[in-house]
């Protein structure tokens, strides 16, 4: 049940978050340390991955096709309807070519050396839609948070105004279904002999 000591308590805590104070005190009168989000921290970013992306842009289609068969339902005779004479897929394939050919993420794979084109398969970037731009982005998005540690390589990064924006994920990072980054272990199991076979 919410009391008015809590309200008055949340606003004392709102109160002290912004003044930049480190306690307050709570409804019960025991102190409560006032904590704030680190919004470079990597727990606090989201990866979307070319999946995704494809997945809106057929659902953009899909949403364009169904406005022109619900037009051609109207407007065509209900004896003459087929599936064939309502559905067009042109509005599905358009999306689609258009995120492959005008997207800022698309681009042509490295594939100078296969460890160019797997490096290229693991990048990381923080410009497009739903990000940054290279403008705006300041020196401490784009400096190494200790949170990068095990999940993105801070060593691989362009030069010039790229620099921090665009990084590399590890072999050894994967990410979870909710597509946050996490770090691999290895299992406790007992090492397996190089001469025995697995199979």
């Amino acid at each position: 049940m919410l009391t008015t000591d809590d309200v008055i308590a949340t606003i004392k805590y709102l109160v002290k978050l912004h003044a930049g104070e480190l306690e307050t005190v709570g409804g019960s009168g025991r102190s409560i340390i006032v904590e704030t989000d680190d919004i470079d921290h990597f727990g606090n970013r989201r990866i979307r991955n070319v999946g995704e992306l494809i997945q809106n842009q057929v659902r953009t289609g899909l949403a364009r096709m169904e406005r022109v068969v619900r037009e051609r339902m109207t407007t065509q005779d209900v004896e003459a309807i087929t599936p064939q004479t309502l559905i067009n897929i042109r509005p599905v394939v358009a999306s689609i070519k258009e995120f492959f050919g005008t997207s800022q993420l698309s681009q042509f794979m490295d594939q100078n050396n296969p460890l160019s084109g797997l490096t290229h398969k693991r990048r990381l970037n923080a410009l497009g839609p739903g990000g940054l731009s290279r403008e705006r982005a300041g020196f401490e998005v784009r400096d190494v948070h200790p949170s990068h540690y095990g999940r993105m390589c801070p060593i691989e990064t362009p030069e010039g105004p790229n620099i921090g924006l665009i990084g590399s994920s590890p072999r050894t990072a994967g990410s979870t279904p909710s597509a946050s980054s996490r770090r691999r272990t290895a299992r406790s199991s007992t090492p397996r002999s190089p001469t025995r076979s697995t199979t």
